[in-house]
């Protein structure tokens, strides 16, 4: 499953610990190749093409520039 590239329609089951509790949140690829990335980020990434992998790497860089102020 990790090598599979992700496409319109696929989801993709994400969990975030925010220092308090488990936030879990399904995401659905949307027909243009994006997902709306919850979790206080609130904006369209486009993921299509990525491997679940590549798209985990994608979200913690914009989670750590979000909750740790940092420069990854």
């Amino acid at each position: 499953m990790s090598r599979y590239p992700l496409g319109a329609g696929d989801r993709v089951q994400a969990q975030v610990w925010n220092g308090n509790e488990l936030l879990d949140q399904e995401l659905t690829v949307a027909d243009d190749g994006s997902v709306m990335v919850p979790f206080g980020i609130n904006r369209l990434v486009t993921v299509e093409g990525m491997t679940v992998l590549e798209m985990r790497e994608l979200l913690r860089v914009l989670l750590a520039e979000r909750y740790l102020d940092l420069e990854v």
